[in-house]
């Protein structure tokens, strides 16, 4: 016998008289199984198909042995005589059960593997397909089927992740990742974990799949929906049901917030009286000339196109002789981080012939510190916490001494620090 065969004898289910002319079990060996280049177990998962090294080529040899007995072991059994055995006509010249695997590709594999063996596929009728399975299988664990991903500005990132293995083969890294049937590409794009960026809002379908070396592939879906969060709209003043004549400057403060962009910049905030437009930002000083009811409202919009709004309502009287007021500094909402740090407190301040307003009208106040000084220009500092965040409501107010009129402006001040 060549040194590239191999024979043994096999208890075929047949009698020896139908038999006989086939005693015999023959199965080409590669000539590389038959010179082990050591003793003991073959660890094939340590190989994968680009290791050309001498243990890696042993176990490809025993691998092709295997496969080659149990593929004439199946054909010894099921067709002793190409006249007598199993044939199906359908399959024409890969007829024969040990064939048909190994000649019907790519809808089943013709290898797989029990145990630690590479075996060969066969026919089965009853599955309609090759048997035992050897088909790769894949599972995507990241995202979740039906998961809800939070939009960010430029898109969502969703994070991918899954797993794939193959019964010859082991586990699969090769695992390829599209959106909405289009191929991810560039770093972190592909293997068992990848990330999809720059995802618009709506619904999407990730798929991963897997090619194995027999070239099957195993593929998975989940769907995903990005989703925005809209923003919040808030008037800081003037107070629901303020009074103001129709010769005061109201000053319109408020803010807009967005769990995606944050603070919102003055253009994404918009002012209306009555539905009218009259000025955009966080901070706004109008005139209303007509007395009645006036509704307020502040709109804001994110990055996603989602708004939010928020209203007040305002009584505006006759135009009255009163001076006016109006605090521009600091900005509502400013925080300092110590109780030392001098802060500029500036009022714009007018008679009621418009002139520059006498320094001893002007009175400034905390609802934390009590009175803090008089004029326009008053330098001072606010009491906080080493370890927290004291809130100053500061009011400026502006009395005419001669009738006693006047008016007043707040804005809120943070002191402090978070320990």
């Amino acid at each position: 016998m060549v040194p590239n065969f191999i024979a043994s004898i096999v208890p075929f289910p047949f009698s020896l008289f139908v038999h006989e002319g086939m005693p015999f079990l023959v199965a080409k060996i590669p000539c590389g199984s038959l010179t082990l280049l050591f003793d003991g177990m073959l660890y094939r998962d340590t190989c994968d198909p680009s290791n050309m090294s001498e243990y890696c080529k042993t176990v490809r040899y025993m691998d092709q042995a295997t496969l080659n007995v149990s593929h004439e072991y199946v054909e010894s059994v099921t067709d002793p005589f190409s006249t007598l055995g199993w044939y199906d006509i359908s399959k024409l010249d890969q007829g024969e059960i040990a064939d048909i695997c190994k000649f019907v590709r790519p809808w089943w594999g013709e290898r797989t593997r029990a145990g630690s063996s590479v075996l060969a596929t066969y026919w089965s009728n009853a599955a309609m397909a090759c048997v035992p399975g050897s088909r790769p299988s894949i599972t995507i664990y990241e995202p979740q089927n039906g998961e809800n991903v939070h939009w960010a500005k430029g898109g969502a990132t969703a994070y991918l992740g899954a797993s794939a293995a193959d019964p010859v083969d082991g586990a699969l890294t090769n695992i390829v990742w599209s959106v909405d049937g289009r191929t991810l590409t560039g770093p972190f794009a592909s293997g068992p974990h990848a990330t999809a960026s720059s995802l618009s809002q709506g619904t999407h379908i990730i798929t991963a799949s897997a090619t194995d070396s027999q070239t099957l592939t195993a593929t998975a879906g989940v769907s995903i929906n990005i989703t925005a969060l809209g923003p919040v709209a808030s008037i800081t003043s003037p107070p629901n049901g303020a009074v103001f004549a129709a010769n005061d400057p109201i000053v319109f403060r408020g803010f807009g917030f967005d769990y995606q962009d944050d603070a919102l910049l003055d253009p994404a905030l918009i002012w209306t009286a009555n539905v009218t437009k009259f000025g955009s930002g966080k901070q706004v000083i109008k005139k209303i000339g007509t007395p009645g009811n006036v509704t307020i409202l502040l709109s804001v919009i994110n990055s996603a196109g989602l708004t939010a709004t928020d209203s007040r309502t305002i009584h505006i009287t006759p135009a009255q002789a009163k001076p006016t007021l109006v605090i521009l500094e600091p900005p509502d909402g400013s925080a300092f981080r110590y109780s030392t740090d001098q802060i500029g407190f500036i009022v714009d301040a007018n008679t009621v012939a418009g002139n520059y307003a006498p320094q001893n009208w002007i009175q400034w106040s905390s609802d934390v510190d009590g009175f803090l000084g008089i004029g326009h220009d008053l330098p001072h500092t606010l009491s906080g916490g080493a370890c927290g965040i004291t809130v100053h409501h500061i009011t400026a107010t502006i009395t005419d001494p001669s009738s006693g009129n006047g008016m007043s402006d707040t804005i809120v001040v943070y002191v402090g620090q978070i320990c």
